[in-house]
């Protein structure tokens, strides 16, 4: 620079002399087997000083190729920091001895290939155009590379090796590249808790790429890229990524990816903390598919709470495997397109889930086919109110979950379309297999040949209160719960068909009894119509498979059989239901006496549903006065008969009735209103034992039949109906 105080070297040395020939002229000066009077050079060697001297122009004009060098030993500290550089520099297949300095210099451009440096320092650089670290490798002391507010057109590191066992190994902080970070199959090997590369509040205007990129640190993060800014690509696919620290191995949170973010096929390790942490990340793109990520702890092993994709998230095959955490931890995730995790195996532990995607939003479809979740402490999926705009889909999912909080959640989510998860085997042994209270499905809900099992008193399917538009498709499945409700659909809605087989919950779905234990509770379920059983299969659940006695299945079922127009059916039900509430919750009727007025009211009325039954019965009450007052006028006791004629109770001896006139006395006696009149000529004879049992006989028929009038007229009108 300017102001230099050592004097320009005169006593160059043979390769120092070639390479200003060389730069003069605008060629590549090779000092490797350079010859001098037909003798090659033993030691080619350049001093970094005259390189400075060089780009300084202190040996006078140089092409504008620049200085270019290859072949040769450096000796010394190649010192350009604070240098405004008048010509290129091109070193290849070089040996720095010393350290690369380029602090706060300015130069059009910097290439420094297939070397061997000791450090390279070159914080507050400026290089208009590129530059070029590839196949260098660089060891040293106290940050071997250092590019901090650095400020570069390109930056080429494509299979640059960096090493130190002391620290941060690339130090980028705040470097801007106005094109293309290549780290393609780049090894960079640091320790220390600040990262091995480190690209925090860095600024890429093309594509940033670590394919195959190695990076290692085993005592903090790999890759330390807090807030990264990349206008183009993110590429870390196929590479291997492995760190130590509590707070991941590779951080990207807050980063902004212009274009897609690329982890494809991807190694990333860390037994001390998350991963990959992204959380609050935006990208286009998020790919992951085959990559295999595995980290510890409670935050997770990959974490992307309230990352926002704007197009669609590919989980294809990953592998995410957590011991003491959640696999995934993507609470308020925002995908704008699809999220795929089809094939996925996602291991996780503790209550919080193996798969977090808690309050997320799918713009499009959610689908996990055959995707494998696993946690022997807490829920394997857990999405509660989570919003998908499209299908939701986890056909063939194998899910595995423990505790009462259930193996998939989905309590309060919201589906915009259908809930696919035909085959989907969802198991826990100490709660619900699937428990999705308050769930909103806009199309149909199925789960054909699903296998679900659970334990506990929240049962193995849980989806009360959830709403379904469409149909409600349980065909072929398998549901067992150890103890406990089978089925939970209190307060659920179906708009659709129903289809629930029988069978699903009892093997002999018919008959006045059961020996079936298996139960599902259906209060308050409202549904369009049944399909694949009858209106007798489903009356046989709610009397013998649900948990205990409640109204409103039988009125539904009743509503809906009555608005198909078949209101025999209707009322079948609704008998038999209140048979049930006898059978099954007596204590609510009262005492004996209120149970048997309600026992002998069914008998004779149906329960006010039987109106021709209350008259059949009338009739015999009708008839039994009649026997009866036939039967007096042929009982005698001394000279007297049960019934004579009314003239004759005072005479020694009685005067027998008409048989016409005996009918008329039953009538009389048994009808409460409209006497016939016979009386006045023929009735009982109280003054006799016999005439005053078959009296009292006869207030009883008439109490019957005042009591069987009043049920049949209401059974017509439909006045009296037990709201039970």
């Amino acid at each position: 620079m300017s102001g230099d105080p050592l004097p320009v070297l005169s006593d160059l040395t043979p390769s120092e002399e070639h390479l200003l020939d060389g730069a003069r002229r605008g060629a590549i000066a090779q000092v490797s087997g350079l010859r001098v009077h037909l003798v090659e050079v033993a030691a080619p060697e350049v001093r970094g000083r005259f390189i400075r001297e060089l780009l300084l122009g202190r040996h006078g004009d140089l092409d504008p190729r620049g200085v270019r060098l290859t072949g040769a030993r450096i000796t010394g500290d190649l010192d350009l920091a604070h240098v405004r550089a008048k010509s290129r520099l091109y070193l290849s297949r070089c040996t720095i001895g010393g350290s690369f300095s380029a602090v706060n210099a300015q130069i059009e451009s910097l290439t420094c290939t297939d070397c061997r440096i000791h450090r390279f320092r070159a914080d507050q650089v400026r290089i208009d155009n590129a530059l070029n670290l590839a196949r260098t490798r660089v060891t040293g002391t106290s940050s071997p590379l250092s590019l901090r507010n650095a400020h570069v057109g390109a930056l080429d590191c494509t299979e640059l090796e960096v090493y130190w066992a002391s620290g941060i190994a690339f130090d980028a902080d705040s470097l801007h590249v106005d094109g293309d970070l290549l780290l393609r199959r780049a090894r960079i090997r640091g320790t220390g808790q600040r990262g091995a590369l480190r690209l925090p509040n860095a600024s890429v205007g093309g594509q940033l790429s670590g394919f195959k990129a190695r990076i290692v640190n085993g005592s903090g993060p790999a890759v330390h890229a807090d807030g990264v800014r990349v206008h183009g690509d993110l590429f870390l696919n196929n590479a291997w990524l492995e760190g130590a620290d509590q707070h991941g191995a590779v951080r990207l949170p807050g980063a902004e990816i212009g274009s897609q973010a690329d982890l494809s096929d991807a190694r990333v390790t860390n037994p001390s903390g998350p991963a990959v942490t992204a959380d609050n990340m935006q990208a286009n793109d998020l790919h992951l598919m085959d990559s295999r990520i595995m980290g510890a702890g409670p935050g997770g092993a990959l974490r992307l709470p309230a990352a926002r994709i704007s197009g669609q998230l590919h989980g294809h095959a990953l592998e995410v495997v957590n011991p003491s955490g959640p696999a995934i931890d993507a609470d308020g995730l925002a995908v704008s397109t699809e999220l795929y995790l089809r094939k996925a195996q996602l291991t996780g532990a503790g209550e919080h889930g193996a798969v977090r995607l808690l309050g997320a939003t799918i713009g499009g479809q959610f689908v996990a086919e055959k995707l494998r979740a696993d946690n022997h402490s807490g829920p394997g999926l857990a999405a509660d109110g989570i919003k998908v705009h499209n299908n939701f889909s986890l056909t063939g999912a194998h899910i595995a979950g423990s505790g009462p909080r259930g193996a998939v959640r989905l309590v309060g989510a919201r589906l915009g379309s259908q809930f696919q998860c035909d085959g989907m085997q969802a198991v826990n042994a100490s709660g619900p297999g699937l428990s999705a209270d308050h769930l909103v499905v806009e199309s149909s809900l199925s789960l054909r040949n699903a296998r679900i099992a659970g334990a506990g008193d929240h049962g193995a399917l849980r989806l009360h209160s959830a709403k379904v538009s469409g149909q409600f498709d349980l065909r072929a499945a398998w549901i067992r719960s150890a103890h406990g409700a089978t089925i939970g659909l209190t307060s659920a809605q179906a708009g659709s068909q129903v289809f629930l087989p029988a069978r699903l919950v009892c093997p002999q779905p018919w008959g006045h009894s059961c020996r079936w234990s298996t139960a599902i509770d259906l209060e308050h379920f409202t549904f369009g119509s049944l399909a694949s059983l009858s209106w007798r299969q489903w009356l046989h659940l709610i009397r013998f498979h649900t948990p205990e006695y409640t109204p409103s299945p039988y009125q539904k079922l009743a509503a809906a059989e009555r608005a198909a127009g078949h209101d025999g059916n209707a009322r079948h039900i609704l008998i038999a239901q209140q048979q049930d509430f006898l059978r099954r919750d007596a204590d609510a009727l009262g005492g004996r006496l209120t149970r048997f007025f309600h026992r002998s009211w069914g008998v004779l009325a149906g329960y006010g549903y039987r109106a021709r039954r209350t008259a059949a019965a009338l009739a015999l009450a009708l008839l039994a006065a009649v026997t009866v007052g036939l039967v007096a006028g042929h009982i005698t006791d001394g000279a007297h008969h049960a019934a004579e004629r009314v003239t004759s109770f005072a005479l020694p001896i009685g005067q027998p009735c008409t048989p016409v006139e005996l009918i008329g006395v039953g009538l009389d006696r048994g009808l409460p209103l409209s006497p016939t009149g016979v009386r006045t000529r023929c009735d009982l004879n109280t003054e006799t034992t016999a005439g005053q049992w078959l009296t009292l006989l006869i207030w009883l028929i008439q109490a019957a039949v005042w009591g069987l009038a009043t049920l049949a007229l209401a059974g017509y009108t439909g006045l009296i109906r037990k709201p039970a």
